[in-house]
């Protein structure tokens, strides 16, 4: 007995159960009576299920992004915060550089997701770099470039007052940053926003048209994959609390381009994972990122940069401003 009809054909518009198998997904199905059909309207269809099935690789590949970077945040936390938001006062102290994120302040999963990525849109190019470009090696036909913006009005703002620091807030004067993607066959783009959660941007990937039209007022400037990871790490050998910063973030960074080489030396290809089945990329990806998270816990646990800093305040107290403006100038360099 023949499968009850689930669909329009696409190619004769008749009731249809058959679906194209390389662009099928939970979101995503065109639908044909029978072979003929499909060959016929292969024509119409083909860039659309080139684009369905990157889309589809796409998804996953900001999934993981996105989630390592909350684990590295939330395992490399350096905030002593007083308030996230409207959640009352009540600071969070540590005897090291690093310090625990302050959980019990975020009201709600989106508050503590926004506060781990408020004001480090720039960080998840550089920290994440090895793990994107493992990720999209190999057969994956995309140009990927890194993108300032400026975001149109925003559903959310969130505030972070430090101990002893002030308060900052994360818009309206930071410039955001994002990755786009391009399809080297048929040209579409998609935005990769692996820090939107702090403007109210749930989701990680969006079509650039829908992110366009929904969240981008300007784009600012476009730079080639890898120039946020070169800022920080030419910032990085600055002396001062700035540079240091930088380069403590850089170190841990470091640990998980170690744990992706180890995983997949152990495992496979990180490319390799986009493929899998549902139930075997699941797997695959709880592995990868326990293994990422581990490594950068360990890190965590056996530094102490307490000396270093207490060696770059001194610099700043000696030199104010010197740090600083050497970053902008090291940024104005690479522009030029």
């Amino acid at each position: 007995m023949p499968p009850e009809p689930q669909g329009i054909c696409a190619a004769c518009k008749k009731p249809a159960s058959d679906v194209c198998g390389g662009c099928k997904s939970d979101t995503y199905s065109v639908y044909y009576c029978g072979q003929v059909c499909q060959k016929n309207d292969r024509p119409n269809h083909k860039n659309a299920c080139k684009d369905a099935q990157l889309e589809k690789a796409l998804t996953r590949i900001a999934e993981i992004a996105r989630q390592a970077y909350l684990n590295f945040r939330e395992t490399t936390w350096d905030i002593p915060v007083v308030r996230i938001d409207q959640v009352p006062d009540d600071k969070t102290k540590s005897s090291s550089h690093f310090s625990n994120f302050p959980a019990h302040m975020a009201t709600s999963q989106n508050v503590r997701e926004a506060a781990l990525v408020a004001m480090h849109c720039d960080e998840p190019q550089a920290h994440l770099h090895g793990l994107i470009k493992a990720l999209t090696e190999g057969r994956m036909p995309v140009e990927i470039e890194e993108l300032e913006v400026f975001l149109r009005l925003i559903s959310q703002k969130v505030t972070i007052s430090r101990e002893g620091a002030g308060t900052n807030a994360n818009w309206p004067n930071y410039r955001h940053a994002i990755l786009r993607i391009r399809s080297e066959k048929t040209k579409t783009q998609w935005i990769i926003d692996i820090t939107g959660a702090q403007y109210g941007i749930r989701r990680a990937l969006w079509k650039w048209r829908d992110y366009e039209n929904m969240h981008m007022a300007v784009v600012a400037r476009v730079y080639e994959l890898g120039y946020f990871k070169y800022l920080l790490d030419k910032a990085s050998k600055i002396q001062g609390m700035d540079g240091l910063s930088y380069r403590v973030g850089m170190l841990a960074a470091g640990n998980l381009d170690q744990a992706i080489t180890k995983w997949a030396v152990g495992h496979k290809k990180l490319a390799e994972i986009i493929g899998l089945d549902e139930e075997a990329y699941q797997v695959d990806k709880a592995s990868l990122l326990e293994s990422m998270d581990t490594a950068v816990r360990s890190f965590v646990a056996a530094n102490n940069f307490n000396a270093q800093f207490r060696e770059a305040k001194a610099y700043d107290r000696k030199y104010p401003g010197k740090s600083a403006n050497e970053i902008i100038m090291i940024a104005k360099t690479y522009c030029e």
